[in-house]
């Protein structure tokens, strides 16, 4: 049997790294029950995906929608005591400014894969973390973190496994 072959790869090479934005409080139009918007505090860490306590109006899109991400976006907490929490957003959903997204190049990766690959950072991104009072890690700093990856063929043979697990949790 043929071991698959890993390459590093920065995480600003799976696809396009979204940092979130929350919309300013004083447009309360913008807030409604459309989009989901994720927060830190809807992610436990556990689950794959997580259902958020806030949504975005139709109105909150339009203003946000560059930032809109597709259905199993990667998302990463990046700051504060829970960095490195993370989730898919499993319909197309906003985050706020505290979590970077990749949004996958599926051409290229499974985004299953990138998924399980970085629930397992939690602790180098909290090393990693700068900022005495609160870490945090930028965008530029999270894109240049390194993975390894296998080919798309073994990586969506290894997400299948590990997804499976999941469901059964």
């Amino acid at each position: 049997m043929k071991m698959p072959v890993f390459r590093s790869v920065k995480i600003g090479e799976l696809g396009k790294v979204v940092t979130g934005k929350t919309p300013p409080s004083i447009r309360p139009e913008l807030f409604g029950a459309i989009y989901p918007f994720l927060t830190p505090t809807d992610i436990d860490g556990h689950a794959r995906f997580v259902q958020p306590s806030r949504f975005l109006s139709e109105q909150g899109r339009a203003s946000q929608s560059r930032l809109l991400l597709p259905r199993n976006a990667v998302c990463v907490v990046c700051i504060g005591a829970t960095i490195g929490k993370t989730c898919m957003a499993w319909v197309p959903s906003f985050a706020n400014q505290q979590i970077n997204a990749v949004v996958v190049n599926e051409a290229e990766y499974d985004p299953f894969f990138v998924y399980h690959v970085l629930t397992t950072l939690r602790d180098d991104l909290r090393l990693m973390a700068g900022g005495a009072a609160t870490p945090i890690i930028n965008k530029t700093t999270f894109s240049d973190v390194e993975i390894n990856v296998p080919q798309l063929p073994t990586q969506r043979r290894i997400a299948g496994i590990l997804s499976a697990y999941d469901d059964l949790i």
